[in-house]
């Protein structure tokens, strides 16, 4: 919409059962890779809480910014990505 400064809902679109699916997925993903706040190298936290999933996940701390392919952590391999 032209002139919209906010968001589109899109109405069912996704249907409660794919919903459910989804949060399903992603508690699954924090299940095996906790929340965690990542640190700014001037020893500064985030102002959120994130996690990862795939072969590599995006970390910062003290050492700086990376991808690495553990969790910083629990040291455990990321979730993998599936559909």
């Amino acid at each position: 919409m032209p002139g919209n400064k906010g968001f589109l809902l899109l109405k069912s679109r996704l249907t409660k059962v794919v919903q459910q699916e989804v949060l399903a997925a992603a508690r699954a993903v924090v299940k095996q890779a906790p929340l965690f706040r990542p640190t700014m190298s001037s020893g500064q936290s985030f102002n959120y809480s994130m996690t990862n999933c795939g072969d590599l996940g995006w970390v910062a701390d003290r050492h700086g910014y990376r991808y690495q392919q553990v969790h910083p952590h629990t040291f455990k391999a990321f979730s993998a990505i599936t559909r």
